[in-house]
């Protein structure tokens, strides 16, 4: 395609439900030269990623990119229903009664954003996702060096891909074992999320002490430890 015929680029900063798959720096920035270059506009979702989550306020941060439109929701209002674009002030000037939403100034929901503002800032919650995230990924780095069936561990901040393989030479996805070790964590009290053909994504709270995360990261691994390929 031309670049003349391309209007947008929108593009996820780490993919989510393909398994918390984090690309090198190098990707987005040169994906915003190149939309800076030939007058594309760059649209990032950061639905999943806003808010702490790669230990950074926004991913755009985490990475050193700024996109001309922002997506956000989920976390904005901490679980309340709302979601919000941010965008360059020329995107904006439209005529009046061109643009209309159904669910648009809720009262509550932008209090609750405010509160989530302010706790941020207050409890320095970016920070606490860098040190739940190093802490958990250390944990999964070790586990990953005694377990053959883990193939790839990832993370930004408190964002952690784990990859289960049949083989890690051959990289051979192992959904089956990984649906297992997600019920099993279920069953001994413990929330993970399968995504992707064969990955778990931990998505933790950011108010977590180290004393839970070792005890989350307890429980995986005894899980892990009874699990076997087949």
């Amino acid at each position: 395609m031309p670049a003349e015929d391309c209007a947008a680029i929108i593009v996820e900063p780490i993919q989510g439900a393909g398994g918390y798959i984090v690309p090198p720096h190098a990707f987005l920035r040169g994906l915003e030269r190149i939309c800076h270059e030939r007058e594309i506009l760059l649209m990032v979702d950061e639905v999943q990623t806003g808010f702490g989550k790669t230990g950074q306020l926004f991913a755009c941060d985490y990475f050193g990119i700024t996109p001309d439109i922002l997506c956000l929701s989920k976390a904005i209002a901490a679980g309340l229903p709302m979601g919000a674009t941010i965008t360059r002030a020329h995107l904006m000037e439209w005529e009046l009664n061109t643009h209309e939403n159904t669910l648009g100034g809720n009262p509550v929901v932008i209090a609750a954003a405010l509160a989530v503002l302010d706790i941020f800032q207050e409890e320095n919650l970016t920070a606490a996702a860098r040190r739940i995230g190093e802490r958990l990924a250390r944990g999964w780095q070790e586990l990953q060096r005694r377990c053959a069936v883990i193939g790839d561990v990832r993370h930004a901040g408190a964002m952690i891909g784990i990859e289960f393989v049949q083989d890690r030479e051959t990289k051979e996805p192992a959904a089956a074992l990984r649906n297992r070790f997600v019920k099993e964590c279920f069953e001994h009290g413990l929330l993970t999320l399968g995504a992707g053909p064969c990955s778990v994504r931990l998505a933790p709270p950011l108010i977590l002490s180290d004393e839970q995360v070792d005890m989350g990261l307890a429980i995986m691994e005894e899980v892990l430890s009874g699990l076997s390929v087949g």
